[in-house]
């Protein structure tokens, strides 16, 4: 699986692994990534709310959301196993097909991380990154449910090219 990683998920991957002593997970250049599917492909962003981090991620072909967290700098390392983990238990929750779920997930090891080059995906990230934020600060984090934050965003209706559409059912769709 590929993320497109904005440049501040990218800078604090980096000081965390630094903060440990880890070596930095790898970050590919965009033209040399392979096998293009937009499945496949998510864009993912950091955000800060009340000293603690959020990861959020947005699924390329269908606007999915998934957030993650809460972090400290060192252990934003973990937003990638925490993504694998909501999202599976997501997908679980939707009564997607456990060996369907298994074998999406399996493309997650390891994660190909690249900078983020579209606009256009950013965008939907942003626009789901602050929503993240406005149910942390109004929900606060002691009650941070990253499973429940995805499914209430994917059920948030979005604007694609001056179209209304849900993410969760553009993201069901694919699994029927």
């Amino acid at each position: 699986m590929r993320f497109h990683c904005t440049k501040k998920l990218l800078d604090m991957l980096n000081k965390s692994s630094k903060l440990l002593d880890f070596d930095p997970l790898p970050v590919q250049p965009v033209d040399k990534v392979t096998n293009q599917d937009e499945l496949n492909d998510w864009h993912a962003s950091l955000t800060e709310v009340d000293g603690s981090y959020i990861a959020t991620f947005i699924n390329d072909l269908t606007s999915f959301p998934v957030v993650v967290g809460l972090f400290d700098l060192d252990n934003i390392y973990e937003a990638f196993e925490g993504f694998e983990n909501v999202l599976g238990e997501v997908m679980l929750k939707q009564k997607i097909d456990k060996q369907i779920v298994f074998e999406y997930l399996e493309d997650l090891e390891p994660p190909i991380l690249t900078k983020t080059i579209s606009r256009a995906k950013t965008g939907p990230l942003s626009a789901v990154t602050i929503d993240a934020q406005n149910i942390l600060y109004e929900e606060g984090t002691t009650s941070f449910d990253p499973v429940e934050v995805t499914i209430a965003l994917s059920e948030t209706p979005r604007v694609k090219n001056g179209k209304a559409f849900f993410p969760a059912e553009n993201w069901l769709e694919i699994w029927d």
